[in-house]
This record gives structure tokens, sequence and C-alpha cells, in this order.
């Protein structure tokens, strides 16, 4: 089937496969642009007029009225399968208390492991659908999924198989990331030694069973140490998993540093990170994904430094960070977020939601730009204005 978008104010986003620097301020968009899709891939994209031949061959005309047309968002870490919800601690955040805090007085990653642990795949799966359908409904195409609210290799192969479910359907593409290391369990809260081999060794049952793309390890104060993290990263990497890495957001745990040294696909969260850190992630390429969604969530006035991030040259991406503790699908909050809390402008937002977002996840050669070959995966908006959407 061929199908065209026509009248519209076009965003493509088409050229390089991530922007950098002052090249995530620099979005065109083209009057009058049009977009055919035949059998689900962009075949052409660009101004109406130019195209007309074509488009007298298309079975249906979508008529966008002048209306933003932009590819679709990508969210690039998101939690998506896990069981039960934790409400009861929005109380104890107004009282100030800290993230580590809540932990401590039985909320947080070890509470919902307990209702995870608990749940059916189905019960998971079923979760999974009406979060990415409603994730679809803020526009957003694509997503990365993490697992880590497992925390056994029983619970946390229950989450990626329900992944994998989630994946065949929705209509919401899914990248898989193996987080075990996301938390230490209360059995193993004597033998840390004992849980980072039990991750190993269900890392190669994942990695064995393709059933993620990503390794991903939670380093931060109170978490997995440096010598830690390194440790499981290499193991996965050598299993021919891609390399994440959610670190400085509780403190400086140098993850940043880290992530550049071993190159990783991506680094996350870097509220606190050292600029030394940064350097190495920029010189690298390693993705920073910002989540602005969780400072929002928890309540805490320092957000990661995005406008020296972009200036330092590092790959920068938006993410919601969808999870228990910050339930935000949406990618237009995020962009809010990004814009009155970390000084991004409007159109380095959409970049960061786009072409950078795809590549945060590898899939930039499929989604996140609107080029011949890609995925025709559109957002047709409510707005006429890249600067509507802040």
């Amino acid at each position: 089937m061929k199908i065209a978008v026509v009248n519209a104010n076009l965003v493509t986003m088409a050229g390089t496969p991530v922007r950098i620097g002052s090249k995530m301020d620099e979005v065109e968009v083209i009057p009058n642009g049009a977009v055919i899709i035949e059998d689900g891939l962009v075949v052409a994209a660009g101004e109406e007029r130019e195209l007309r031949g074509e488009l007298e061959f298309c079975d249906r005309t979508v008529n966008a009225d002048m209306h933003l047309v932009t590819p679709g968002l990508v969210d690039p870490h998101t939690h998506l399968i896990f069981g039960g919800s934790r409400e009861r601690e929005l109380v104890w955040k107004l009282k100030g208390m800290t993230y580590q805090e809540i932990a401590q007085r039985g909320g947080g990653i070890l509470y919902t492991m307990n209702q995870t642990r608990f749940a059916s795949i189905d019960d998971l799966l079923k979760e999974g659908i009406d979060r990415a359908n409603i994730m679809l409904l803020h526009g957003t195409t694509t997503c990365e999924a993490k697992s880590g609210y497992g925390l056994s290799a029983d619970s946390e192969l229950k989450c990626l198989e329900a992944v994998a479910l989630l994946a065949k359907n929705t209509p919401v593409d899914i990248v898989s990331t193996f987080l075990m290391a996301h938390a230490f369990p209360p059995e193993f809260k004597n033998d840390r030694e004992g849980y980072c081999r039990l991750v190993k060794d269900t890392a190669e049952k994942v990695a064995s069973r393709g059933l993620a793309r990503y390794i991903d390890v939670f380093m931060d104060e109170g978490y997995f140490t440096k010598e830690e993290t390194r440790d499981i990263l290499q193991h996965g990497l050598k299993l021919g998993m891609g390399g994440k890495l959610h670190c400085d957001e509780l403190a400086d745990s140098d993850g940043a540093q880290l992530a550049g040294e071993m190159g990783l696909v991506s680094a996350e969260h870097l509220l606190l990170s050292s600029e030394k850190g940064l350097v190495a992630m920029a010189k690298k390429g390693v993705s920073g994904v910002l989540l602005p969604g969780t400072p929002f969530a928890l309540r805490m006035k320092k957000y990661a430094q995005a406008r020296k991030m972009i200036d330092m040259g590092v790959p920068v991406a938006l993410a919601t960070d969808f999870n228990p503790n910050c339930w935000m699908l949406s990618m237009q909050n995020v962009g809010d977020l990004a814009v009155y809390h970390m000084g991004m402008t409007p159109n380095e937002v959409l970049t960061a939601m786009t072409v950078n977002a795809a590549y945060a996840i590898g899939l930039d050669i499929k989604v996140g730009r609107i080029q011949p070959g890609m995925q025709g995966d559109l957002v047709v908006w409510g707005v006429k204005k890249v600067e509507d959407l802040s």
C-alpha cells in the first residue's frame, strides 16, 4: 500500500545519523512538504510540487493541513515491564525524603522487585501493552525497554520474555536491555560478589536466547561500584551485547568517565557527571541520554547540564525514564522539562527525541529520520511550528 502525507510543514531530520554541537539546533522546515510511504518504508520526502508525479499513484492521501509533521519520537530509556506501582511514595517525597531514604523505608526498587516476582508473564504483558499504547498516543513510535525489577535469574528472564511478547503485540518498535544489575536483592545483601556472578551467568542465558540487545548497570552511590560495573559490562560485551550505563544520578560515580573509556553506546542520567567524564564521552561519541522527568518526579533541584554537554560535543538524547518512580509516558512532557529546566531550544529537543534518540539505541539506520529507506513512522502534530511543541 502506498500512502502520502501532503500539505505539511515537514521536518525530515534527514542527513547524518547523529547531530552534535550547534548542528542539534539546525532543524529545517519544508513548507508544503510531502512524504510518500510504501509498504511501511519512506520512498520519497520533500516539497510537494516536486513529488506531484508520484503522488498521483498513492492509494491513500492524508492532508496535514499545514500542521507540523516530524519523524516518530524515539524514547531510548524506559522500564516498561514491572509489577505493581509505588504511588504511596509520593507522600514521602512531599515530606522531603530522598531516593535513598525511600529505599531504606521499604520503597524503591526492592518494593517493585517483590511485585514483579509475584506477577505472571501475562500480567506483565497486559500492563506493558497498556503503557506502550499510551506512549503511541503521545507520538512515541520506538522505545527501549529495560528489565531490572526482577533481580533474580528467573524473574529477569520472565521480564525480558514479556518485552519480546510486547514487541509482537504493539505497533511500537521495542529494543530490549538486560538490567539485572539494577540493585542488590535482599538475599544477596551480604554477598555482592555472588550476585555479580549471578548477573553474569544470567547474561549468558539472555544472550543465548537473544532476549536483549544491550546490557546495563546502575553504577551510583549505594549501588554498583566502578569495578563491579566494569566487570559486568565487559562480560556482556564479550557475549555480543552493546553496553549502556545508568550513572552519576545520585553522586559523581565516575560513570561518564567509564562510559568514555569503554566506548559504551550510552551513559544515562548524568546529573552529577564531571567535566572530565563528559569530555571522555564526547571523544568516543557516547550518547548522553538525559532524563529530566526523574529529578522532576523526585523533586530534585539539580538537572543534567544539557547546555554544557551540547557545547562539548556530547550526542545528547532525551528519554522519559518511565518507571514506577517516574510515571511519565509522554516524550512531549520530557521536551517541556528539557526546555524549561535544562535550557535546550525546541529545535535541540526535537533532535534529541528523534535522530539522536535513535542513535542512542542503535536504530539510526531505521528510525528517527524521514528519508528514503527509513521506516515510515510519522507524527502529525496539532501545531504548525517546532517552537509550539514547547
